[in-house]
């Protein structure tokens, strides 16, 4: 699994025809072995909407293998994605930080009321851990991950489509962060925004007594159950979210909770939140009504 969780607990009852799939207790341990996932199969779909391209984010192991042309250059990027990190940017010649990286100092340095400068946190390579810290992506290799990033953002049909990028990332491509609020007790409330032009909310949830995050993600814009109680419910089903936009939330999730880490090592003690360990689909949307994205989404993650 590429997201830096070592466990993930989920909840989700999906109902599919006469099929009832009860999906939980994920353990969400880094593998690079290949194995057959049942659930997509199960699952498996050829309509035009399920049939948008893997990227990165929601290639199995095997797949990203397969694309990159080896197990190594895929496990490097793994690496970068599950500690919230680029690799578009990480293995060129540019520093490395996302748009989002200052977005997310400034927004919890206010909230924490925190009194030192943004431009002294470290947002750069020293956040990549891992054994293959120093191993580096080649040209062909970042050619090759530039086009998957370019398919994602076709298949996506992005707002705008007459932005012609000369790098494609994850923000330009996928989705990216748009508004950002800090509780004082660390809850973060992330507002993302996709490249398709939809924006959906996901927030992290710190466990400061357990030492976890837990992450709850949306799965669709809107939503046609129409609870009464819920707000998103009157918005109506807007569109189902793609398994690279769900599992871009929990990108943004390990980012921020990354970046957080690094405020808290550059001297501000009381600002902490914890790495993300759990995943929980009750944002916006129903699961069950966006089956084959969602255990996809999970299936990546498992």
């Amino acid at each position: 699994m590429f997201f830096n969780l070592a466990a993930c607990s989920l909840s989700l009852l999906v109902l599919l025809q006469c099929w009832t799939l009860l999906v939980c207790g994920f353990r969400l341990t880094p593998s690079y072995q290949p194995h057959q996932n049942r659930a997509l199969t199960l699952f498996s779909s050829t309509s035009e909407d399920d049939a948008r391209c893997y990227g990165p984010l929601s290639s199995t192991f095997t797949e990203l293998s397969d694309e990159m042309g080896g197990s190594g250059r895929a496990a490097v990027i793994w690496d970068c994605l599950r500690a919230g990190i680029d690799p578009n940017l990480y293995y060129r010649n540019d520093s490395g930080i996302d748009s989002s990286d200052k977005a997310i100092v400034e927004s919890w340095l206010e909230a924490m009321s925190a009194d030192f400068d943004a431009n002294d946190i470290s947002l750069t390579k020293n956040d990549l851990l891992g054994k293959r810290k120093d191993q580096g992506l080649g040209a062909d290799a970042l050619s090759r991950l530039q086009k998957l990033m370019k398919q994602c953002r076709s298949s996506a049909a992005c707002a705008d489509d007459s932005v012609t990028e000369s790098i494609h990332t994850i923000e330009n491509s996928i989705g990216s962060i748009s508004h950002i609020k800090v509780s004082a007790d660390g809850t973060t409330k992330l507002l993302l925004r996709l490249a398709r032009g939809y924006e959906v909310e996901s927030v992290i949830i710190p466990w400061l007594d357990k030492g976890f995050s837990t992450v709850c993600v949306s799965s669709q814009v809107g939503c046609a159950q129409a609870c009464r109680f819920c707000a998103t419910g009157k918005m109506g089903k807007m569109a189902d979210l793609t398994a690279e936009e769900i599992l871009c939330q929990i990108y943004f999730a390990n980012k921020v909770c990354r970046i957080v880490s690094s405020i808290a090592a550059a001297g501000d003690s009381a600002t902490t939140l914890p790495p993300c360990d759990n995943v929980v689909l009750m944002g916006m949307g129903e699961p069950a009504d966006n089956a084959v994205a969602v255990v996809r989404a999970v299936s990546t993650m498992a």
